[in-house]
């Protein structure tokens, strides 16, 4: 599945239970990974269809072996220093859009997209974390930075 998922982002690509790759894999593990809080499914339809969660991406990425690796660390440190530099003063929250990070980043865009739904650098680093902007829940183009991002979380 996350082979399957490449840089799409994870809210938009959707795996069907129908096809092939998916074929020797029991109903019940997918309501397992539902449970888990991996997947997200699409109901009403005729054929299931799923969705990886946030919690699901971070999941795969350890799952396959990505999640200690240099090149995880380096994007996310990366998008962490992008961000934070927005907040630098300290003064207030700010809002930010996708397409202002991925340019100042360089990074891609839905790897941004899944860092932030993911909330990666809070999982990674154990620090505050931007979010998606709640004030545009349905397209998720703005980011919203805490002044204390990047702050050490409470243990």
């Amino acid at each position: 599945m996350f082979n399957e998922l490449g840089s799409e982002w994870v809210k938009i690509k959707s795996f069907e239970l129908h096809k092939p790759e998916f074929a020797e894999i029991f109903p019940t593990t997918w309501d397992d990974l539902v449970d888990n809080g991996w997947l997200h499914p699409y109901e009403g339809r005729l054929s299931p269809l799923y969705s990886l969660t946030g919690s699901g991406w971070i999941a795969a990425l350890k799952l396959v072996g990505q999640w200690d690796s240099d090149e995880l660390k380096k994007n996310a440190a990366d998008l962490s220093a992008t961000l934070k530099r927005y907040v630098e003063k300290r003064k207030t929250d700010v809002q930010v859009t996708v397409a202002q990070v991925t340019t100042e980043s360089g990074l891609e865009e839905n790897w941004i997209r899944n860092a932030i739904e993911s909330h990666l650098i809070r999982e990674l680093f154990h620090q505050i974390d931007a979010e998606w902007d709640p004030g545009d829940p349905t397209f998720n183009n703005h980011i919203l930075i805490p002044r204390r991002f990047g702050h050490k979380l409470n243990q």
